[in-house]
């Protein structure tokens, strides 16, 4: 009967340092999270300080090869519009819309083994959807002959979360939920580059490139983490409350 009672008083106990434990967790890692994105906003912002790499001069060792994603890159070449390919589900202030995803084939550089020039994806900008054809392709322009991309390096492409397995997209299929570079290059019958160039220069195209900033969000993990710390110190006091609460009862039965 002791045994029993003892393991019920000390339930509470093991309850709020659960408790504690787990929100203290949370709110670390969000700290962590907010320096990680600092860092990457100051590594960002030095690199815009230098002149941008050439895609078209890299020598041959890099072939392949996701450039430093800190560093700014510029590629010469065509644009392929015949396989641009709209990823849904993207919004800007509000509005509903795509984000265009097309092939630049370089003018100039280091060839594929099969001899064709190199093809990197151009994360073009977002354009806004017809609420009336949902499915209707957009306005917007493809510049034709060369061009001069500048932009950031991206290994991937930011997705929403993937609930079971999409079915691969027709011939004729080009506006896509979810993006994966086996699937474009098995689509288009192109060989990509293993990165995406996320534009920033200005071209008049008509669509928008309102990028977010690297670090522009660190406030709100500080406020994520200034919560849970919040409710690691809430649960102290009430665990402290509780055990005053309860020796003040057992001195009065006493």
């Amino acid at each position: 009967m002791a045994l029993k009672v003892g393991f019920r008083r000390l339930v509470p106990s093991l309850a709020a340092l659960l408790v504690i434990g787990l929100t203290v967790s949370l709110g670390n890692w969000q700290v962590r999270r907010a320096h990680e994105k600092q860092a990457i906003a100051q590594r960002q912002a030095q690199a815009l300080s230098l002149p941008p790499l050439s895609l078209n001069a890299r020598p041959a060792a890099e072939a392949g090869q996701a450039p430093d994603p800190a560093r700014r890159i510029v590629a010469r070449g065509r644009f392929l519009a015949g396989k641009s390919i709209l990823i849904d589900n993207r919004t800007h202030e509000g509005i509903a819309g795509f984000h265009l995803l097309t092939p630049l084939q370089l003018e100039t550089g280091l060839e594929t083994e099969s001899g064709a020039a190199p093809i990197v994806l151009v994360l073009r900008g977002w354009v806004p959807s017809n609420p009336a054809q949902r499915w209707a392709w957009p306005d917007f322009r493809t510049p034709d002959g060369l061009v001069d991309v500048e932009g950031e390096p991206q290994a991937e492409l930011p997705q929403a979360l993937q609930l079971g397995r999409e079915s691969a997209p027709g011939p004729g299929d080009r506006i896509w939920q979810f993006f994966a570079y086996d699937k474009y290059e098995h689509w288009s019958s192109l060989a990509v580059e293993p990165f995406i160039i996320r534009q920033t220069s200005n071209l008049d195209d008509g669509l928008t490139r309102d990028w977010p900033q690297a670090g522009s969000d660190v406030d709100r993990h500080y406020g994520y983490a200034f919560q849970w710390y919040g409710m690691a110190v809430a649960t102290v006091v009430l665990w402290i409350w509780h055990g005053r609460r309860r020796r003040s009862r057992g001195e009065v039965r006493h």
